[in-house]
């Protein structure tokens, strides 16, 4: 799996999912859908794993199971979804799905990336030239490796925090690391509560299609736990299952749990009386979908404002410092 996945992955793999389920929902076999997919492929680098996909399924895996094997390619979520579709015979339904998560996700990093892209070139152009007495000996004394040796240890922090945030990020990584980014991103304004609404959006998703596939309560809901890629999430619902299993109801346990939002239970529990949990998951997921989103983008935009906002005050300080230097210098001198 890709150490990073950039929107032009991400859309290639929506458009991937796109057209296996048009495929199988115009009827084509699951083996002719994967043959057509992998000799006009949305991106070179999909055709070896779903030719592995393919030599799986013509030794007689399931699609989900063979999916499972790609060493973290797909996550726990794409898995969740694939297997429920190929259990109820809507395989095409749990592609559209994932066709639109990925599109989303795509279009989401693509505003990310280009709301950084100016505050992180204003970064990196400002400390290159700040602290302006670092510049002045560069130009007057000629020390290239000193001035590169001191820009380099200022940036490394920068880019191992960045680069470890992104590691940790990457569902194919244990739960060790992604509990802790989770801990760090719940006390982050806005985006803390983009993720959780992200996570209540996958969970509500995942826990729709396996229960339209005949999958039991007791089974679907840690398997829609897992599918959110929430380390905590998936811990509380594990805690249910003797629960449920004696007799009460997710509706019962949803309203006591700090995990759930007012909102996400009371419209379960309601819904599980009357008997339309069918009906109520698939709006959960939308509306924390759009929620999530909205909060994403206003946290990326912050960020750009944080980002630019330190760099403009720094610049402005040592600009202030370097003359008020200069002239006290000049003052000295008479």
């Amino acid at each position: 799996m890709a150490f990073l996945l950039l929107p032009g992955q991400l859309t290639a793999r929506s458009e991937l999912y796109h057209q296996l389920g048009s495929s199988l929902a115009a009827g084509l076999p699951i083996l002719r859908a994967l043959e057509i997919l992998i000799e006009n492929p949305p991106a070179r680098s999909l055709s070896s794993p779903f030719a592995r996909v393919l030599r799986r399924l013509q030794a007689g895996d399931g699609f989900a199971e063979a999916m499972r094997t790609l060493s973290g390619w797909a996550p726990d979520f794409d898995i969740a979804l694939l297997e429920a579709g190929e259990q109820s015979g809507r395989l095409d339904h749990a592609c559209q799905l994932l066709s639109r998560s990925y599109q989303d996700r795509a279009r989401l990093a693509n505003q990310i990336l280009l709301g950084l892209v100016y505050p992180v070139f204003v970064f990196h152009f400002a400390f290159l030239i700040m602290p302006v007495g670092h510049l002045v000996q560069l130009f007057h004394d000629g020390e290239v490796a000193a001035f590169l040796a001191r820009k380099v240890a200022f940036f490394l922090p920068f880019y191992g925090l960045a680069g470890l945030a992104v590691f940790a990020a990457q569902g194919s990584r244990g739960r060790f690391w992604r509990s802790i980014l989770e801990g760090w991103i719940r006390w982050v304004p806005f985006l803390g509560r983009a993720r959780k609404a992200l996570v209540l959006s996958r969970l509500s998703l995942a826990l729709d299609a396996l229960l339209n596939a005949g999958v039991s309560t007791v089974r679907a809901w840690p398997l829609a736990a897992a599918a959110s890629g929430s380390p905590s999430m998936e811990r509380e619902i594990l805690r249910w299952i003797p629960q449920i299993e004696n007799g009460r109801t997710p509706a019962e346990i949803i309203v006591r749990s700090h995990q759930f939002p007012t909102h996400f239970s009371g419209i379960y529990a309601s819904s599980e009386l009357s008997g339309r949990v069918d009906d109520a998951l698939p709006r959960l997921s939308v509306y924390y979908q759009e929620e999530g989103l909205r909060l994403s983008r206003i946290s990326a935009n912050l960020l750009t404002a944080i980002i630019y906002g330190a760099v403009m005050l720094t610049a402005a300080y040592q600009i202030v410092s370097f003359w008020l230097g200069f002239y006290g210098q000049m003052v000295n001198m008479e």
